[in-house]
């Protein structure tokens, strides 16, 4: 644009000054405006830049405190598991205890069955034999002899 205006000047030389002041106005209104526009475009920028860091540091604390949420419930997890690896080594052993108290009960029945058949069923039962109620006579005694 200068230079047409100097061509201008050149072809009119009495012109040439007003011209070419008029030209510098122009030029200096045209180059004032453009760095009006471009201060605008940097305070919008700055603002943006401002909000995306704003928003950056609160990713940044949600992440951190994601991360360390996360290794809690990780350890929780373990805490768990661990915790239901002892309860089943413990239902293994309660089960073992359980099935070894209904086998001692079923014999203790046998054997208390077999003993009472004897004392109420047979003919040489040892409470008889010792002429003594079976109510009277202790248990120990009664298996002792129904054994022999």
């Amino acid at each position: 644009m200068v230079n047409f205006a100097i061509a201008v000047c050149l072809l009119n030389s009495s012109d040439c000054r007003s011209t070419l002041a008029a030209v510098v106005l122009v030029m200096q209104a045209y180059v004032e405006n453009k760095v009006e526009g471009l201060e605008d475009q940097l305070r919008k920028m700055k603002t943006q830049v401002d909000d995306l860091t704003r928003t950056n540091g609160e990713l940044v604390n949600t992440r951190n405190r994601v991360t360390t949420e996360n290794s809690e419930l990780q350890r929780q997890i373990r805490d768990l598991e661990n915790n239901y690896g002892a309860f089943s080594k413990n239902k293994g052993q309660l089960q073992t205890q359980l099935d070894d108290t209904k086998s001692k009960l079923e014999e203790e029945m046998r054997v208390n069955l077999y003993l009472v058949s004897l004392c109420l069923l047979g003919p040489f039962s040892p409470c008889r034999s010792q002429g003594l109620p079976h109510s009277k006579r202790k248990h120990a005694d009664v298996y002792t002899e129904c054994r022999l």
